[in-house]
C-alpha cells in the first residue's frame, strides 16, 4: 500500500507535453478517445466528466458548451466550461457506437446480475459515459502501458503521467 508523503507533492512527475499526449491517445479506443480529449479541453475533473449526462453537452454550438450541475462539482458551485472542436468529434463518434457498448456492458454483467451480485446496466442510462471513476482510470493505465509511457517515481511508487496531469495541461495551456 502506497503512502501519502507529509507536504507537498513528492512524486516527480514527467512532462505532458502536445507530443506525449497524440502519443498516449493514439493507443485508445473511441470511447477513450473521447473521454480524455473532453477532459483535456475542458479542464474538468475525471469525478465530473463521469456524472454528466448527455444533456450536458451542447455539441452544436460554437463553441460547444458543458454544463457542470453543482452536485457533480468539488465545490457545489455549477459551471460551464467549453470543449475543443476534436473533442466533439470524438463525442459525436462515440456517441454513434454508445448503444451498442451498452448492450455489450449489460451482456458482459448477465452472469452477475443472476446471481445477484451486481447492479443492471440499463440501456437508459443517461450519462455521457456510463462508467466509474475507476474504469477511466484502468483507460489511463492501458493507453499509457500500450504508448509505452509508463514510468514510476523511485520514492513513493506512483505514477509519473497520471490523469490529473490533464487538469494541469489544460490549466497551463490556458495560461498561454
Amino acid at each position: 500500500r502506497l503512502k501519502l508523503p507529509k507536504g507537498s507533492a513528492r512524486t516527480i512527475e514527467r512532462d505532458l507535453d502536445h507530443q506525449t499526449i497524440k502519443a498516449i491517445l493514439q493507443h485508445m479506443d473511441i470511447k477513450s478517445r473521447a473521454f480524455f480529449l473532453t477532459l483535456l479541453s475542458s479542464g474538468m475533473r475525471v469525478g465530473e466528466l463521469v456524472q454528466l449526462h448527455i444533456k450536458d453537452f451542447a455539441l452544436e454550438d460554437e463553441p460547444a458548451v458543458v454544463t457542470i450541475r453543482g452536485e457533480y462539482t468539488k465545490t457545489g458551485e455549477a459551471r460551464y466550461t467549453f470543449i475543443s472542436d476534436e473533442a466533439v468529434h470524438a463525442l459525436k463518434e462515440w456517441l454513434k457506437v454508445r448503444e451498442k457498448y451498452m448492450v455489450a456492458a449489460a451482456n458482459r454483467n448477465r452472469e452477475l446480475l443472476r446471481r445477484e451480485r451486481a447492479m443492471e446496466r440499463l440501456k437508459t442510462d443517461p450519462r455521457m459515459f456510463p462508467f466509474s471513476q475507476k474504469n477511466a482510470g484502468e483507460m489511463w493505465t492501458n493507453a499509457l502501458k500500450n504508448a509505452d509511457y509508463v514510468s514510476y517515481d523511485r520514492g513513493t511508487g506512483r505514477s509519473q503521467i497520471h490523469i490529473h496531469m490533464l487538469r494541469k495541461f489544460f490549466r497551463s495551456q490556458l495560461a498561454l
